[in-house]
């Protein structure tokens, strides 16, 4: 009887992975088989030991019996439902939770007012025990010089914080969006958080460049800055001109004072017409700003006076020359 008892306690130790990972949606249909078959093995053998511990209690009245087995049968249903709370109470490292504030809370320097939903991370040793590492609420909250409505750390990277912004507002320069599909970052540093990436709340023209509306906007380490725009990503967007091109997509990267350091592109929805030469919209033109100013075009081009057929072109003299030159990209 106790090797049933305790061969009952290990299935029920391996069943409750397998019924989370369920719950979960991470078993496939081998490991719903095996699931099953545990739960019908788990439920034989508890109605054994039910019916060995009913033979064991035989000289007791019928009143303990019946209760002292239904308890027993009970059992295995009580642990399942009451893990969740236990495992709550007891705090497990990493869990994540919400709550409303009673008071006011402060998340990564912010002050958010009572009332605020919070978002905690326990840290063990008891569900008191507890990190606030996000908050949403319907009142404005300045960081530093920005105002806010919504905070939460990254994952990834716990040195990263995502904001919301009640309103688009000018950082370090540049127009960010509020629009509520984006999020602008800041980086916690060891004075201040410092201002890493955004969307732009409005076009801005750079060392030339036009840069439409919702262009990523990213901080690099050394202190330059990456800009990324296209169609797909960007909705709503339509293509734009850049040297004289209509473009799907393009990214560049500028100094800390905004020169520009490298520009690339791709226009792939129409014919790309550069003097007496076009470049096929069947598949994709790119193109690169090379330094000194010239533009490298790559794509299944002709010339359409002679029908020469070329890949590459390098526009010079800002598209008053115009030179045949090796492609250095795959065909597309």
């Amino acid at each position: 009887m106790k090797a049933t008892y305790r061969t009952a306690g290990w299935l029920m130790l391996a069943l409750i992975p397998e019924i989370c990972l369920a719950e979960a949606g991470q078993v496939d249909a081998v490991g719903l088989l095996l699931l099953l078959l545990s739960v019908v093995v788990f439920v034989v053998v508890w109605l054994v030991m039910a019916f060995g511990l009913f033979r064991l209690l035989r000289k007791s009245s019928a009143r303990k019996r019946l209760s002292l087995v239904g308890l027993f049968l009970a059992l295995p249903v009580i642990a399942l439902y009451s893990w969740g709370p236990i495992d709550q109470f007891l705090g497990t490292p990493g869990t994540r939770v919400e709550g409303v504030a009673e008071s006011p809370v402060v998340v990564a320097g912010v002050t958010f007012p009572a009332g605020t939903q919070i978002q905690y991370e326990q840290t063990g040793g008891g569900y008191w025990h507890k990190t606030p590492i996000g908050a949403q609420g319907d009142k404005a909250v300045m960081l530093g010089p920005v105002e806010i409505k919504r905070l939460w750390r990254e994952d990834v990277d716990r040195n990263m914080l995502s904001l919301s912004l009640t309103r688009d507002q000018t950082i370090d320069g540049w127009s960010c969006s509020a629009d509520p599909d984006t999020a602008v970052e800041m980086k916690l540093t060891d004075t201040q958080p410092r201002f890493q990436s955004c969307q732009l709340a409005a076009p801005r023209t750079i060392d030339g460049i036009d840069w439409p509306i919702f262009t990523e906007v990213t901080r690099a380490d050394n202190g330059d800055w990456a800009l990324l725009w296209n169609t797909v990503v960007h909705k709503n967007s339509q293509p734009v001109t850049a040297f004289g091109f209509p473009l799907q997509g393009m990214q560049a990267t500028y100094s800390a004072s905004l020169a520009l350091k490298q520009w690339s592109a791709d226009s792939y929805s129409s014919d790309t017409k550069v003097g007496d030469y076009v470049f096929s919209k069947d598949g994709s033109t790119d193109l690169t700003w090379v330094t000194g100013g010239d533009i490298r075009i790559e794509g299944n081009g002709k010339n359409v006076k002679t029908g020469e057929a070329i890949n590459c072109l390098l526009m010079q003299s800002k598209g008053l020359r115009f030179t045949p030159c090796t492609r250095t990209t795959n065909d597309s």
